[in-house]
């Protein structure tokens, strides 16, 4: 799926796409919002919940974008002590 096919669907469509298909990658903490991170074949979507708000708050689309570089926010959050061997 390319970025044009997914934002030419409905937010009921995306969601169901992201919940069929889509692949939970990471979240963070950004200031007082959670975001959560997608991959969708060579497409990664960012969705986005405001923690300040008291009431029900509906998680949005934040962000769709292909390029890898973007991911450099998700970085520090990737454990990878249990890759590292002991020497």
């Amino acid at each position: 799926m390319t970025i044009a096919e997914f934002k030419r669907q409905s937010n009921e469509e995306q969601a169901d796409t992201l919940r069929r298909y889509g692949v939970f990658l990471a979240e963070r903490i950004c200031w007082h919002s959670r975001i959560y991170l997608y991959a969708l074949s060579s497409v990664y979507i960012e969705l986005f919940h405001d923690l300040d708000e008291l009431e029900y708050s509906p998680i949005r689309i934040l962000r769709v974008f292909e390029d890898p570089s973007e991911l450099d926010a998700y970085l520090d959050e990737i454990d990878i002590s249990g890759l590292i061997l002991a020497s």
